[in-house]
């Protein structure tokens, strides 16, 4: 791979970063990266990496959630809501 698709491949990466809804399919270069590239490859495996780790916090909040929703008794037609005691 050419220095050009080096930078085009990290560009695309930290794009995908920024707009991870949409994350691509990718396949491994058949090169080394080039020396010159590796700072940049390190910072953006640190941002992935914290970004991994704040999905997981997300995730973890969101099994939560659904833990108390799911203790939440449902709702049947024949039990009356409110309770009129001034009847």
């Amino acid at each position: 791979m050419t220095h050009a698709g080096w930078e085009a491949l990290l560009d695309r990466f930290e794009h995908d970063l920024a707009d991870a809804a949409a994350p691509r399919t990718w396949t491994p270069p058949d090169t080394a990266l080039p020396p010159e590239f590796a700072d940049r490859a390190r910072a953006l495996l640190a941002r992935q990496d914290e970004r991994m780790q704040q999905l997981r916090d997300v995730l973890d909040e969101l099994h939560g959630q659904i833990a108390a929703l799911r203790r939440v008794p449902r709702m049947r037609g024949d039990i009356p809501i409110l309770l009129d005691v001034d009847l």
